[in-house]
């Protein structure tokens, strides 16, 4: 079974409308992306304005992050987060469709979608977060071709 990579965007987009993975700018955002192509078979990118999105879908610059989230609007953010996780990671019968979650996020990510990685967990996937290092040494090998 394959690997997906959960990417947490970057605070600034380019501008006009990109797929996804071209859209973020950063250097975290960067080094996450290119982890991401180089260790999993498909990622997603996890957004404030368009949630739980695929690295190829074409999505509009935006200027908003989670720190313009009323409490309510957050808890319902997480919310609609969880839920497209869940659909990205298991069938309509629930069963996994990755055998690998790689987590290429913050703390904060990482705390509010723990609840679906445990599920993952407990449903035979394996979920990992690499550290920042491995992430940055991962960048500095050469990418696979696009």
């Amino acid at each position: 079974m394959a690997t997906i990579g959960i990417v947490q965007g970057g605070i600034e987009t380019r501008g006009g409308t990109r797929v996804a993975r071209r859209q973020y700018t950063g250097e975290t955002f960067e080094s996450r992306r290119a982890y991401a192509e180089e260790t999993c078979d498909a990622w997603v990118v996890v957004s404030p304005k368009y949630d739980i999105v695929a690295s190829e879908t074409e999505i509009e610059s935006y200027d908003l992050t989670r720190d313009d989230f009323g409490p309510f609007e957050e808890l319902q953010w997480v919310k609609r987060l969880q839920q497209q996780l869940r659909d990205a990671l298991f069938d309509a019968g629930e069963n996994p469709q990755f055998a690998r979650v790689i987590v290429l996020t913050d703390d904060y990510y990482l705390a509010a979608l723990e609840p679906v990685y445990l599920h993952a967990e407990n449903a035979g996937m394996t979920v990992e977060q690499p550290s920042e290092d491995t992430i940055e040494a991962g960048r500095k090998r050469p990418a696979k071709p696009p």
